[in-house]
């Protein structure tokens, strides 16, 4: 699955993956999501991306929120595998060099590099004699 996240949801998403065990549900207390991200609306931003989530099909249809401030969340094999690249070194270099465009970037300074040294090879031998 190739889904693009804003980098907030992909953490907490990588989050999820690290602590939920594979088909099981686990209770998240709002102190301990709060600890994610800096700022004073964590646990909107929280709820909003759990929500987005559950329309996504990422997380289970029964992760649902308590009164008491918490919420109970189930990984859907989507949101598992998906989890689990957005938690490791080489799906997170992946998904930044899309971010940022490396590739494209990366690839057009090669391509031009090899244009300039070929040119310039052929212009020496021509030249030379």
């Amino acid at each position: 699955m190739s889904l693009w996240l804003p980098k907030d949801e992909r953490k907490l998403l990588a989050y999820y993956y690290r602590k939920v065990a594979a088909g099981q549900n686990r209770p998240f207390l709002r102190s301990e999501l709060e600890t994610i991200w800096q700022g004073d609306d964590v646990w909107e931003r929280v709820k909003i991306a759990t929500v987005r989530f559950k329309r996504l099909n990422l997380v289970a249809s029964n992760s649902e929120y308590s009164h008491g401030g918490g919420i109970t969340v189930g990984l859907s094999p989507e949101g598992r595998d998906l989890g689990r690249k957005y938690n490791s070194k080489v799906g997170t270099l992946w998904v930044w060099g899309a971010e940022y465009n490396v590739w494209v970037i990366l690839g057009f300074i090669t391509t031009l590099t090899i244009l300039l040294v070929t040119t310039s090879t052929l212009l020496v031998t021509i030249f030379k004699d």
